[in-house]
């Protein structure tokens, strides 16, 4: 299958990501994400299968709450010993930073430039070919309507009344007045807000709970099972303080230097000139990139990188402050691996 896909004999391969790593096919037009990554750095990798001839290609990541589960099991299975503690906690990071991105509001090839702190690409603007860009998330704040406002407060009372028990499909079953066996088994009947919003659709019931997580009334607790929470913002409209604003969408912004492929803006912009990398330092960076990712159990570029690495060989930082000015060394970078670069470094002056 893998000899006819790359042939073009098959088009479509569906295939775990793992095996998708493999494909060096340069006409790829779409990958598909049916599943959330672990981390922004392993979509990034995935992601980049795709457009590698410069010609446009789209990459798209379905997302569901429920996906969650199959990374916290990878995250359970990694805490089961005492030295898999600390990696199960640096793969929490990584899953929060990957649905982070996958919540941003703001366009994302912006947000996955500013996780690999790429100043240079990023004072470019947004990319203009992105979901957010193309249809932009709720950004400024608006009055709801008057019924509008009474169905935002049913969820919030829905809410707190289920004492952050149950997640967004649960809240609207109640919402809606679902006679299901699960909703008699919790005594959803008995909540007093029990079928005010019957005369809504399920989707738009739902789309109304998320612009409510999305302007901060409520929050999400927990990723294997996540349920909601009213928060203070939210206290203060049941409380009568406030009124209900929630978030809508501001105009795009427009950029000549839009993208011309999936994972490149235009060639043709230089934005800065980086110094050429001493290739003993590299090399001997690479080693230690390999001892990190085999002390933690995890692939190499999740801990840096070969532009990264390069960045480094070629300016040769001999500070920590330094070394936080090179591209894609973040703060908990730095911190995690900070000392042992630095060692490098100066060892080879």
């Amino acid at each position: 299958m893998h000899d006819d896909f790359r042939r073009g004999t098959v088009r479509i391969l569906a295939a775990t990501n793992a095996f998708g790593m493999g494909i060096d096919k340069s006409d790829v037009r779409l990958v598909i994400h049916f599943d959330i990554p672990g981390s922004v750095e392993a979509y990034y990798q995935e992601v980049g299968r795709a457009g590698r001839d410069g010609r446009p290609a789209a990459c798209c990541l379905l997302f569901h709450e429920r996906d969650l589960a199959t990374q916290e099991y990878f995250i359970q299975q990694a805490s089961q010993d005492l030295e898999g503690i600390e990696r199960a906690k640096r793969m929490k990071t990584l899953l929060q930073e990957m649905l982070s991105y996958v919540s941003v509001s703001t366009c994302r090839q912006l947000a996955i430039l500013d996780y690999f702190s790429d100043e240079a690409e990023r004072a470019l603007g947004p990319c203009g070919l992105c979901d957010r860009c193309v249809v932009p998330a709720p950004q400024l704040s608006r009055e709801v309507s008057h019924d509008d406002a009474a169905f935002t407060k049913a969820i919030l009372e829905t809410v707190s009344w289920c004492r952050g028990r149950f997640g967004v499909s649960r809240i609207v079953d109640i919402l809606r007045g679902s006679r299901s066996k699960a909703m008699q088994t919790y005594g959803a009947e008995e909540c007093p807000t029990y079928g005010m919003c019957r005369t809504r659709s399920k989707q738009s019931m739902t789309g109304l709970v998320k612009d409510l997580i999305d302007s901060a009334y409520l929050q999400v607790e927990g990723t294997e099972y996540p349920t909601l929470d009213v928060t203070g913002k939210g206290r203060e409209i049941l409380q009568g303080i406030s009124a209900v604003a929630l978030k809508q969408a501001e105009e795009p912004q427009s950029n000549s230097s839009a993208m011309e492929s999936s994972h490149g803006r235009a060639s043709s912009v230089v934005a800065i000139r980086a110094s050429p990398a001493d290739p003993q330092l590299f090399e001997r960076l690479r080693q230690l990139r390999t001892e990190l990712a085999e002390e933690e159990g995890v692939s190499a570029f999740l801990i840096f990188h070969d532009k990264t690495l390069k960045a480094i060989a070629g300016h040769k930082p001999v500070t920590p402050a330094a070394l936080m000015e090179i591209p894609g060394i973040g703060p908990l970078k730095a911190e995690r691996y900070g000392r042992r670069v630095l060692e490098v470094v100066n060892g080879d002056k």
